[in-house]
């Protein structure tokens, strides 16, 4: 039997891989693996795929799966599945759907279905919720020790994401966190953060109770640093050059309790991303754009504009 499996490229993306691939090797050993990001969307959702079994997840769904012979679908993103959709997958008779928008993150979801140390379920479930004991924590990424990997999984590029979701299904943890390329990029994972914390403390701006971080033209960048510099904002928008295009995030400070909480999925998905509750995301393609969107995004929660998106 031919298995491929495709997850999402990042260090939940790659645990919940590394997971489908332990449950996959007693039925087959002729098992690939893909990454693949948000940047791919339109190639994506015109997918078709002719292995004997297709597992998709931490990513979103495409109906291209309901043609496959068999599929396996796991994810816990609301946006990146239609009620249609989750409908037609979950009714499927060539195939299994586990999703629950309620999951902190997709690892956790799936933690039954292998057998995965358990600190590589919780720091994924930690990276991908923001659920850090700090900003420290988030800056650092040394402990626990598997935090290492995850910001080597930030680091690196397609081919680290694959080798870190091979190790973690096939050698002990003790292996993986002493692996050199997974040191080295977590070294310059600190490194980087350094660096923006000291550019942010020049460059950062507040509206309201919204930070924008955005690290357009630089060659480093941090999605936490700002709530280290200004623990009392609420949210931050974060832009960062991404590939050949731009990654703009919106995200809920996770150490702060926050009398009001917006729906940062439901948020992004106006500008044609998505994501879930606390943090929400969408790949742009000029840097204009980027900003405008970002300033659009600040203006409107401090206003009151998103009203409709409140949660709590």
């Amino acid at each position: 039997m031919k298995a491929e499996i495709y997850f999402h490229g990042d260090f939940d993306g790659v645990v919940s891989g590394a997971l489908m691939y332990k449950f996959l090797t007693p039925f087959t050993s002729d098992i690939s693996i893909h990454s693949i990001n948000y940047d791919r969307v339109t190639e994506w959702s015109q997918k078709r795929f002719d292995s004997d079994l297709v597992a998709v997840v931490d990513f979103k769904f495409t109906e291209g799966l309901l043609a496959a012979p068999f599929f396996i679908y796991a994810d816990h993103h609301k946006t990146g599945i239609t009620d249609e959709q989750l409908h037609m997958a979950e009714s499927a008779s060539n195939g299994f759907c586990i999703f629950d928008s309620a999951a902190s993150s997709c690892a956790k979801l799936l933690a039954p279905i292998a057998d995965l140390h358990p600190e590589v379920i919780h720091c994924a479930d930690v990276v991908d919720s923001a659920g850090y004991d700090s900003p420290t924590q988030a800056l650092k990424m040394d402990k626990p020790e598997m935090l290492k990997v995850a910001a080597a999984v930030t680091s690196g590029n397609e081919l680290l994401r694959r080798k870190v979701l091979t190790l973690l299904a096939t050698r002990p943890v003790e292996v993986v966190v002493k692996d050199e390329e997974i040191a080295y990029l977590h070294a310059k994972y600190a490194a980087r953060q350094l660096k923006a914390l000291n550019y942010l403390s020049l460059n950062a701006r507040v509206i309201g109770n919204v930070g924008i971080a955005s690290f357009l033209g630089c060659f480093f960048s941090s999605r936490y640093a700002i709530f280290a510099l200004h623990p009392d904002i609420d949210y931050s928008v974060y832009v960062r050059s991404y590939q050949n295009n731009i990654y703009l995030s919106l995200g809920r400070n996770p150490w702060k309790k926050l009398d009001r909480r917006y729906d940062a999925g439901r948020i992004m998905s106006m500008y044609g991303g998505g994501g879930h509750e606390d943090v929400g995301a969408v790949v742009l393609h000029d840097c204009n754009q980027a900003e405008s969107v970002a300033y659009d995004i600040a203006k409107k929660l401090t206003s009151g504009a998103f009203e409709s998106y409140v949660v709590s």
